[in-house]
């Protein structure tokens, strides 16, 4: 082992948050591009975590759920237009 190389080499070190009672989260970083910047997007790790991929996961759900608003909204407008129809009196031919 050279010089400057680590003496601990382990796969499964890589960048993660951890807490601390009194301090909140505290990011540990596993890579130059963490250490660097100073937050997991430029996370450079082979075994990167799991932070991406749960953000595209809550992106997607988030979409998923956002068009099931639109659609919920939609039938409420609808439902509502049916109240309003029934509720207006109709005219007699007195």
């Amino acid at each position: 082992m050279g010089r400057n190389e680590c003496k601990v080499k382990t796969k499964s070190m890589r960048c993660y948050y951890k807490y601390v009672k009194g301090v909140g989260n505290v990011l540990i970083p596993g890579c130059m591009g963490t250490a660097a910047y100073e937050t997991l997007d430029r996370c450079t790790c082979e075994s990167k975590s799991d932070y991406n991929f749960e953000k595209k996961e809550y992106n997607k759900e988030l979409k998923e759920k956002e068009q099931y608003i639109k659609l919920l909204e939609s039938e409420i407008k609808n439902l509502n237009s049916i109240i309003d129809e029934q509720q207006t009196p109709t005219p007699t031919g007195d």
